[in-house]
């Protein structure tokens, strides 16, 4: 993940970065195509991405996106007071209280707060 400029100066995202959008992926348990389907974009828009090869028109990122978002996706892009910048994301799920919404939810996240218990 490259946050630094060629000059060596400090340089903020604009954007999700593609190490958030697999990562945002694995706490899904989506693959890409299953991002491309819900985005609205094609596979290959979506690989090329997480590879670095290319960079999406600024709607097709967006789409992305929203579609992660929508899905429970939070991405953290937080400066700290010097030229350190941290990026990641994190999952929120909301159960109502019923076991819909409990069956909807990735099996390992399920595990993961069983063992937290």
């Amino acid at each position: 993940m490259k946050l630094e400029s060629d000059d060596g100066g400090f340089v903020e995202p604009k954007r999700i970065l593609p190490e958030q959008s697999r990562a945002a992926r694995g706490l899904l348990g989506w693959s890409q195509t299953d991002l491309a389907n819900r985005a609205g974009v094609t596979l290959s828009t979506v690989k090329n991405y997480e590879v670095g090869r290319s960079r999406p028109i600024r709607l097709s990122m967006k789409a992305m996106e929203n579609a992660l978002v929508d899905a429970g996706i939070r991405f953290i892009n937080d400066r700290d007071d010097g030229n350190r910048y941290s990026v990641g994301v994190y999952l929120v799920w909301e159960i109502n209280g019923n076991n819909e919404d409990r069956a909807e939810m990735p099996q390992r996240i399920i595990r993961a707060s069983e063992d937290m218990k």
